[in-house]
């Protein structure tokens, strides 16, 4: 019985180390993208088009999936699309009709990160 209960622990602790390893780069990539952006992006408003839930994380935040009508100060208007993690509270402010500020990536304009903090 102790080594059923043993080999049952050991697989759930290496299925947990899996999934951290597997969902971990993944959630870094979402949380890291604004930053650089902040550093070498140029700024603009969006339409928010529509929003798509993803996932949930315990700190307070949510990953969405957002729509946008990107309205660049220097060329014509463009729809993409990008996840953001956002605020439980901001929820409202991410919403279809909403205007929102994001930051564009001067190298491939189609990745752009949703930056509630200056709203």
């Amino acid at each position: 019985m102790e080594q059923n209960l043993a080999a049952i622990l050991s697989l759930l602790i290496i299925l947990s180390s899996v999934l951290v390893i597997i969902l971990l780069p993944k959630r870094a990539a979402y949380v890291n993208k604004l930053p650089k952006l902040h550093k070498t992006g140029d700024p603009a408003d969006a339409d928010v088009l529509s929003v798509k839930h993803i996932s949930e994380a315990d700190n307070g935040t949510v990953l969405v999936s957002v729509q946008l009508r990107v309205y660049p100060s220097d060329d014509t208007p463009y729809e993409t699309r990008t996840n953001a993690r956002i605020w439980r509270v901001d929820i409202p402010h991410v919403q279809p009709g909403r205007k929102v500020p994001v930051w564009i990536d001067p190298k491939n304009p189609e990745n752009v990160a949703v930056d509630l903090e200056i709203a």
